[in-house]
């Protein structure tokens, strides 16, 4: 078994879409992100460490904005050294592109699924893959 909860999972999850809805500071997500290589797999390019999370997060907070992801499930299975979890979402948000008189919008079903390992010196639950379907 792994060496933290299915609820401490789920805080990270919650953590890391009410960031993500309110643009939480960059800093926020080192606390959620496994250290080291990670694998998160949004637009346009997989991010592979902090610091390219990082340009990508600060970039998008310039143009997407008014975001709500509703969570329709999580689905978690916990296995020896990690957990993965399984989200069916719908996403609202708005888009501006500069230049653009008005913004647009998006609604975007689709499903996440996040591999969650221990921290090295906590043993808290971070993620370290993050794949999404439409």
């Amino acid at each position: 078994m792994s060496s933290f909860s299915e609820e401490q999972v789920l805080q990270v999850l919650h953590k890391w879409y009410e960031g993500f809805d309110s643009h939480a500071p960059v800093e926020t997500y080192k606390s959620l992100l496994a250290q080291g290589e990670i694998f998160i797999d949004l637009p346009p390019a997989p991010k592979t460490d902090f610091q390219n999370f990082s340009s990508w997060y600060e970039e998008n907070n310039k143009t997407f904005f008014d975001g709500k992801h509703t969570l329709k499930s999580i689905d978690v299975t916990m296995e020896e050294n990690q957990a993965t979890a399984v989200i069916p979402m719908h996403w609202d948000v708005r888009l501006w592109t500069p230049g653009d008189a008005k913004s647009s919008e998006l609604h975007l079903d689709m499903i996440a699924t996040i591999t969650l390992v221990p921290d090295e010196a906590t043993g808290e639950p971070r993620i370290q893959r993050y794949l999404v379907q439409e």
